[in-house]
């Protein structure tokens, strides 16, 4: 009698891994395996080896980490090549070994004393469309885990995506201090739901992520720049929306290329701390007129808003909610709209939870995604 033995392989296809550079202890980002390599493996046209496993970048921890595998005519540093399939030596790929043996690495929280009871009372206090999210990143998200959102191609006149960290949900659903990968996300669903208006013409957008800030001591010309060529890739004769961060709180730029005017909304009013970024935004949208042949330079009004935030964390969700109340309006006449300001009167967590809401509802359809 022959006996036949079949051995049996797990395949790494689709993993999580960390990925490293020079010696196993330097981790610079959190990758997904897409294939284990192979002698007829290629890569950019070029053959992987097996040596090598074919990854993509989900999570960049080192801005300034170079490829350990360069691409020819492709990025060479790791911050460039997000969503990008990369090879990667196999001596540099680490799997994680933290999951508990017998029982799945869920509620996080619960696994911090006192944590678990803090997750139910958040969570007791959030709209029903939050908790659903809230729950899923909790509960089943490890800290290297991300949910990618793909931003279409019109949106920001390049294709572009983004990897939701779990800190990022967590954060926005415990009304913390975000950041731009949040607000990019609603920009995202205003876009959508423009799109299904048949509006999206009226409005575009300029990626906050893709405008840094601008250090001090400089005259901000290559930012000034920076804002022109973004004007250039998304302007329609639009309304444009830049949410921009002076280094510590957000604020809100529109740009009315119909009007030539150039509008700041700014939930704590404060009119002189924004002089830097008004001389950069006014100077960008010079360049812009420029390479369209306008000479006129743009005119500049601050608006105060009617409604302000009552605390020191919210200015990224009056920003969000700033730019809600805009397109939803089917004539936004912004001078009307923001140029008062009525004493003492904030947005209310139920102003809020609208913006959070949509919010939540548009990351979770990306869930398992």
């Amino acid at each position: 009698m022959r006996l036949v033995v079949e051995i049996h392989t797990i395949s790494l296809e689709g993993k999580k891994c960390h990925l490293a550079v020079k010696e196993r202890e330097n981790v610079v980002a959190y990758g997904t395996i897409i294939s284990e390599g192979g002698p007829n493996v290629m890569i950019h046209h070029v053959p992987l080896g097996e040596e090598n496993f074919k990854v993509s970048i989900d999570v960049v921890l080192d801005e300034k980490a170079q490829l350990p595998i360069p691409i020819k005519f492709g990025p060479t540093i790791i911050n460039d090549a997000v969503g990008v399939i990369v090879g990667w030596p196999k001596e540099l790929v680490i799997f994680p070994t933290t999951k508990r043996k017998g029982k799945p690495q869920s509620f996080v929280l619960a696994d911090v004393p006192g944590q678990r009871d803090n997750f139910k009372e958040i969570e007791k206090t959030l709209p029903m469309s939050c908790k659903y999210i809230y729950s899923h990143v909790v509960r089943l998200l490890n800290e290297s885990d991300t949910i990618c959102i793909e931003f279409k191609d019109a949106m920001f006149g390049r294709p572009k995506n983004i990897r939701l960290l779990r800190e990022d949900i967590v954060r926005f659903m415990e009304m913390r201090e975000i950041g731009a990968r949040q607000i990019l996300v609603y920009m995202s669903q205003l876009y959508k739901d423009l799109k299904k208006k048949d509006k999206a013409d009226y409005f575009s957008f300029v990626d906050p992520g893709n405008i840094p800030t601008c250090p001090i001591g400089t005259d901000g010309r290559d930012l000034s720049q920076h804002i022109a060529d973004q004007l250039d890739a998304v302007c329609r004769d639009s309304i444009c929306l830049i949410p921009y961060n002076t280094g510590y709180h957000w604020i809100l730029t529109i740009v009315n290329e119909d009007k030539n005017m150039i509008y700041l909304l700014d939930s704590t009013s404060n009119r002189n701390r924004d002089d830097t970024w008004k001389t950069i935004v006014t100077n960008g949208v010079k360049m812009y007129n420029a390479s369209k042949g306008i000479s006129k330079g743009p005119c500049f009004k601050i608006l105060t808003g009617n409604l302000k935030q009552s605390g020191s964390v919210e200015c990224g969700y009056c920003v969000m909610r700033y730019m809600k109340e805009i397109v939803d309006c089917d004539d936004p006449q912004l001078e009307k709209m923001f140029a008062g300001c009525i004493k003492n009167q904030y947005y209310t967590q139920c102003q809020y939870d609208e913006v959070r809401s949509e919010w939540s509802e548009f990351v979770y359809s990306y869930v398992g995604a």
